[in-house]
């Protein structure tokens, strides 16, 4: 039977919440999209992110966010341990309490990052407030 992301989201102890709240708003954002599993879990077709969790024994637990646009183009990254790249960025997350910065990142990466789907289905557009 093959292993769902939520599977590996049951095994991130006291990070279980956490992992699934980043799930479930990439969702929520990437309607037409899917999380499928390489080395980490990509989104399919439009993959402006990536996760991948990290549940070994211990308190190590860590949520890692991959997301295609560049550090420095981050909204307030304040208390997230942002590794930097080029043209894109990961998040390490190891607590809840950096849940708030990484959704703001999560968002500004959906509306921002490029990619050949984007390229070819257009940008996702800002719903108008009410």
């Amino acid at each position: 039977m093959p292993v769902t992301i939520e599977d590996e989201i049951a095994r991130l102890g006291h990070l279980r919440s956490t992992g699934a709240a980043i799930v479930d708003y990439v969702r929520a954002l990437s309607k037409d999209s899917e999380f499928q599993e390489d080395t980490g879990w990509t989104l399919r077709p439009d993959n402006w992110i990536a996760i991948r969790f990290a549940y070994l024994r211990g308190a190590n637990k860590t949520v890692s966010v991959t997301l295609g646009v560049p550090r420095r183009s981050l909204p307030d990254t304040t208390g997230l341990h942002v590794r930097v790249r080029r043209t894109w960025s990961r998040i390490l997350i190891s607590s809840v309490t950096q849940l708030p910065a990484a959704l703001r990142s999560i968002e500004y990466a959906y509306y921002h990052a490029r990619n050949r789907h984007r390229n070819a289905y257009g940008m996702p557009e800002r719903s108008k407030a009410v």
